[in-house]
């Protein structure tokens, strides 16, 4: 079976191969015709390219942009030893297919659609999911963005439905947002009013708003259910009870039914202007109906299905250049249209024909955003040295190399890991979130399969439950105040002890009465086998590390404030690409004096264990070296720790890495 597997892995790659060279060969050409453009606007306006980045340089820096975190020393040597043809695009195929490519895109797409969870939105876990299997399995972007537009139903069925939770109850904020992601134009100020510097109209916002103005960013099972028209028709009997309140079964129905809230659902709402609409083309309170800003859309029997087709059609330039405009700003630092989503009537590329080009290109990729960028890093105009000048925003930009920048707050976490943590990019946080997320998937088709009734009679049972306990544990809150006030210790002591085995009988009744009625939920076994990062103890390289020590993606999106990400500038995923890449000096605090050296250099890390195998100083000198800056020391840099050597020994390669930890050429991407 082995060989026969191995075999037909060969076979395969056989016959992939003149397809794949069909592919390089064409994303070849295209990066040569990329360059031509760029290079015939430069020789128009005498400006002289960049020289070619050092290999050094562009292993770093393909790494960091492609992959999300510096290689390791492995990979660094693997690759300044490869003397096979073409290293660079192999190495750009390479990254671009691989996992760590999943995580770095990740971060890009959590900016741009402002992907968050913070244990709120049960539609969340699954959304954050789908986007990173998007990612992986390169979904063409005009799909991705179809899927989102017209998600529906229940998270765990169609999660792309997160991208309404996401704006639950906002749902012209949302068209607003949807436009200024996919179009690249900003129609936030026409909600109010006409748009003071574009030609869009307050009326045509709102024509926009109503092609998705009926759908709700939840499921609202407690209204689809009728559930509480079950505590109507028994308001009587339960005001009439000694334990059950009205107030009490409405918060268990509630709590309840959070889990089956999880998604999105057409609700046919119709849209009008507001009460105070003030332009003569419609009256206020008017109802308005759908209508695209520009060229036609075919009227469906959908709604979102006719605006998914007008929007990522082909023959919408904006959509096309919007997307285009963004892969390149994102490759070279800067946009052939800046801001790159505030695209007006008047707006006109820097480099007009280039952008014509990448439009095109994109339109032959069909929408595949893998190879588009594949595109971008194999032309000479990315592979020079970085322009570290600062640029002059109100003159044309020639692109005489990519923009200098300085890791993102997710680059430099990974980049720190990378030294540190083995196998890092195998590495998964753990199966509590994915477990909770499937046990409220469990818990809510249940509830589907019980019906109004069976879930009212639960809710009531576990209401009863509840205040039975709150009156037993009020009585003994007074017996404890009581006992407080006359100083009565061993009392108090016995009625704290009470208290509690109160509330762990009230948790087990409650436990109880859920099994009763939902039976016990499948155990998470199943759901962790094949995951990565799991197996036999002996066999597991994290065994001694923090299971917070994972790559960015694999945190909480985004990660709590006093965390190393939201110091070095993560975004908090309230606005569109709110991250920042500036420096603080609670940044340099944390580098000096936080826990991000000894992570680095505790005995366990990659790092030390690659400085073990080396027998002299000047040995694990260029480790150090290899494994952080990717480069050998200059001789003034061998000088400078052989100095550091003679006044302190051994410390001298601690003093090394702590001081290639805080340099700003480690902070910055080349």
């Amino acid at each position: 079976m082995k060989f026969r597997k191995t075999g037909s892995v060969f076979l395969s790659l056989w016959l992939a191969l003149p397809s794949l060279a069909f592919e390089e060969q064409r994303i070849w050409e295209a990066a040569r015709q990329v360059d031509e453009l760029v290079e015939k606007a430069q020789r128009e306006a005498g400006v002289e390219p960049n020289a070619p980045a050092e290999e050094e340089v562009f292993l770093r820096r393909i790494y960091l942009d492609v992959a999300g975190r510096i290689p390791s020393f492995e990979e660094t040597v693997a690759y300044q030893a490869n003397e096979g043809p073409a290293p660079r695009s192999t190495l750009i195929r390479e990254l671009l297919h691989s996992e760590a490519y999943v995580s770095q895109e990740f971060h890009y797409w959590a900016d741009l659609l402002r992907l968050r969870y913070d244990g709120n939105d049960n539609a969340a876990p699954f959304y954050l999911d789908w986007v990173k299997s998007a990612i992986r399995e390169h979904m063409p972007y005009d799909e991705l963005v179809r899927r989102l537009v017209t998600a529906e139903g229940y998270a765990w069925d169609d999660p792309a439905v997160g991208f309404y939770t996401r704006d639950k109850g906002m749902p012209l904020d949302h068209m607003a947002f949807t436009v200024r992601v996919f179009l690249g134009t900003r129609m936030e100020c026409a909600q109010c009013h006409n748009h003071p510097f574009d030609e869009i109209t307050q009326k045509e916002f709102y024509h926009m708003a109503a092609f998705t103005y009926g759908t709700r960013g939840d499921m609202d099972p407690r209204q689809t259910l009728k559930l509480y028209d079950y505590v109507k028709r028994n308001r009587k009997a339960i005001q009439e009870d000694e334990v059950l309140t009205e107030r009490e079964i409405r918060r268990t129905l509630r709590d309840l039914t959070l889990p089956m809230n999880a998604g999105a659902r057409e609700v046919g709402r119709d849209l009008r202007l507001p009460h105070d609409y003030q332009y003569d083309d419609a009256s206020p309170k008017e109802k308005i109906g759908p209508g695209t800003l520009f060229g036609e859309a075919e009227q469906g029997a959908d709604l979102r299905e006719t605006f998914a087709d007008w929007m990522t059609s082909p023959e919408n330039e904006r959509f096309t250049r919007a997307i285009a405009n963004r892969m390149w700003k994102k490759v070279m630092g800067r946009g052939l249209i800046e801001p790159e989503d505030n695209f007006t009537a008047d707006t006109v590329a820097s480099h007009p024909e280039l952008m014509a080009y990448l439009e095109s290109l994109m339109r032959q990729l069909d929408y595949d955003l893998r190879d588009f960028k594949a595109v971008l890093y194999n032309t000479r105009t990315y592979q020079r040295e970085a322009m570290s000048e600062d640029i002059d925003l109100a003159k044309p930009f020639y692109f005489q190399g990519p923009l200098l920048k300085r890791m993102s707050a997710e680059r430099m976490w990974d980049s720190v890991l990378t030294l540190a943590v083995p196998h890092l990019d195998e590495r998964t946080l753990d199966l509590g979130q994915e477990k909770r997320s499937r046990e409220r998937e469990w818990q809510a088709r249940r509830m589907l399969e019980l019906g109004s009734f069976t879930i009212f009679k639960m809710a009531e049972e576990i209401a009863r439950r509840s205040g039975q306990a709150q009156i037993e544990l009020q009585s003994v809150r007074q017996e404890i105040v009581e006992a407080t006030e006359k100083e009565e210790e061993k009392r108090l002591e016995a009625l704290r002890k009470r208290a509690g085995e109160l509330n762990r009988t009230y948790r087990k009744a409650l436990s109880e009465v859920r099994e009763s009625y939902l039976g016990k939920p499948p155990k998470p076994s199943a759901l962790a086998e094949g995951k990565k990062g799991q197996g036999e103890e002996e066999e597991n390289p994290w065994k001694d590390w923090y299971a917070g020590l994972v790559r960015a993606s694999e945190l909480v999106s985004p990660a709590p404030t006093d965390h190393f990400l939201q110091v070095f500038g993560q975004s908090n995923r309230e606005v569109v690409n709110n991250a920042s890449d500036k420096g603080s000096a609670i940044q340099a605090l944390w580098l000096m004096n936080g826990n991000i050296y000894p992570i680095v250099t505790r005995g366990q890390s990659v790092l030390m264990k690659n400085l073990a195998q080396e027998k002299d100083l000047d040995g694990k000198r260029d480790v150090i070296f290899r494994s952080m800056l990717h480069r050998r020391p200059t001789p003034s840099e061998k000088e400078m720790f052989a100095l550091q050597v003679a006044e302190r020994g051994n410390k001298a390669v601690g003093d090394l890495i702590w001081m290639l930890l805080n340099s700003t050429e480690f902070a910055f991407v080349q």
